[in-house]
């Protein structure tokens, strides 16, 4: 039931994205971490909030997750470079270097 819900929020908020209606999308995906820890819905509310230029918004989302997770890891190291954090860049993929992703 919870991977059924995940995937209409997750169909519903490309279809938002498509047709260019951001802020239903984003509310969708907060509105689904509210009530669960996603990796995935996280990574994409967080690359919403990148390209708007939130950048302490995604990476506060980004922190809360498991950088084991592919999504996580790319839009994390994304969000440490626009921010110009190359130290924590630099550990992020020093920590991740050896790992096999979750979601590959």
């Amino acid at each position: 039931m919870k991977n059924d819900i995940k995937k209409t929020i997750l169909n519903e908020a490309k279809n938002n994205l498509n047709n260019g209606d951001i802020k239903k999308a984003e509310a969708l995906l907060k509105g689904y971490l509210d009530f669960n820890n996603d990796p995935e819905i996280s990574s994409i509310l967080a690359n919403i909030y990148t390209g708007r230029g939130n950048l302490k918004e995604a990476l506060e989302i980004l922190k809360c997750q498991d950088s084991n997770y592919f999504c996580v890891f790319k839009s994390l190291s994304e969000v440490y470079i626009k921010l110009e954090k190359y130290d924590k860049l630099y550990n992020l993929w020093k920590k991740n270097k050896d790992r096999n992703f979750q979601d590959l």
